[in-house]
């Protein structure tokens, strides 16, 4: 029996699906921008391409790994300010 891997990162998402070349193939995009995924996160709309053959491949994830982290503008990091909030 298959050993079940428990996902938590994006980086680990993309090296079970077999790097970053890989996906960036699976997208049809350029291996830069999923290699700016290790670090900003997978995007929301990866989730519907990506999900099916990571659970095929036995993987088990939370769908809030496709949950697009919250940057920040230029100013906010020159000024030190926190990135923006969802809640009100």
């Amino acid at each position: 029996m298959p050993r079940r891997m428990i996902i938590a990162t994006a980086t680990e998402a993309i090296n079970a699906l077999g790097g970053t070349n890989k996906v960036a193939a699976i997208f049809g995009i350029s291996y830069r921008v999923v290699s700016n995924w290790h670090t900003r996160g997978l995007p929301p709309d990866t989730y519907y391409e990506m999900a099916p053959r990571l659970t095929a491949q036995g993987c088990k994830f939370s769908p809030l790994l496709f949950a697009q982290k919250l940057g920040r503008t230029r100013r906010q990091r020159r000024r030190g300010l926190p990135s923006a909030s969802l809640s009100p």
